[in-house]
């Protein structure tokens, strides 16, 4: 699965299992174990020619495009970001997700921790 061509050139996924495959090879274990204490902050290539980040919350970094469809429904990109940007699991702009982060490092390992009450509500927000 991993050497499938499908995967390996189709956004943010082929960035994320290019990313997950660089890390298990280096460490020589599997997903779930010490690799996944290890991500954040891992690089490699992404579509857009510039490097892509997996970062603690594991969103990956990535140019951002804005563009208008042709007739033939292709686009024309009328404006882009200079570099690329990261991306955030929590809108700061709803109430219930203002005050939680994900961060999959140690010594947190949640996705959706609040940072005023301490807590890691786990599958339960």
């Amino acid at each position: 699965m991993m050497g499938s061509p499908d995967l390996t050139t189709n956004g943010e996924v082929g960035s994320w299992v290019n990313l997950t495959r660089h890390k298990v090879e280096d460490g020589n274990q599997v997903p779930g174990g010490p690799v996944a204490a290890g991500f954040g902050f891992e690089c490699g290539s992404n579509l857009s020619g510039s490097m892509a980040t997996m970062f603690p919350n594991h969103h990956i970094s990535k140019p951002v495009l804005i563009g208008k469809i042709r007739d033939d429904g292709q686009f024309d990109i009328v404006w882009q970001t200079l570099g690329t940007i990261i991306g955030d699991a929590w809108t700061d702009y709803l109430p219930d997700s203002k005050n939680v982060v994900a961060n999959w490092m140690p010594p947190l390992y949640c996705g959706n921790f609040n940072v005023k009450t301490a807590t890691c509500s786990g599958q339960n927000y």
